[in-house]
């Protein structure tokens, strides 16, 4: 591959994650905040697994990455105004893992299949809710943790990886 083609290839790929980046932000400020738990109804986990299947793994999880490190630093880019030391932070965490997931499970030929894609997208989903369920629990507890992290927001996840599902 010569320099052009390199630096084509490299420009390329920024520009995916910094708009891949770009679209997170927006699905943060699509958030329901909760009266009961800290944790608020997001667009996040939907375009998190849109990232990983659109952008493939690496850039998927790349612009997932960049996105956290954004909010780390203090740039408002997190639903509902969140800390990545906040109650919240184990979700943050397990973005990049579900983008990564959902893009090495698109390449698998039978992902092709609607009922496959489901599940797959269901299994990419796992790594949020358990870091964000681990972390969550040092601030309410084990028992509250899947009460006020994990049950409210089964439903609404299984609409927007049918959603996905149908969409890809």
């Amino acid at each position: 591959m010569n320099n052009r083609a390199l630096i084509n290839e490299t420009t390329s790929s920024a520009i995916k994650i910094l708009g891949g980046t770009i679209l997170l932000i927006f699905a943060s400020r699509i958030y329901i905040p909760l009266t009961f738990s800290p944790v608020p109804i997001t667009a996040q986990t939907f375009a998190v697994l849109f990232l990983g299947v659109y952008l493939g793994k690496k850039e998927g999880s790349a612009a997932v990455l960049l996105y956290i490190t954004g909010g780390a630093m203090g740039l408002p880019f997190f639903a509902g105004g969140a800390f990545l030391s906040g109650p919240t932070a184990g979700y943050l965490v397990g973005f990049p893992i579900a983008a990564y997931l959902s893009g090495l499970f698109y390449e698998k030929r039978e992902f092709r299949l609607l009922p496959k894609r489901f599940l797959y997208l269901c299994l990419a989903s796992i790594p949020i809710y358990v870091l964000g369920l681990a972390w969550f629990s040092l601030f309410v507890g084990v028992k509250n943790s899947i009460y006020l992290g994990l049950l409210p927001f089964i439903p609404g996840d299984l609409l927007k990886i049918i959603a996905l599902s149908l969409i890809i």
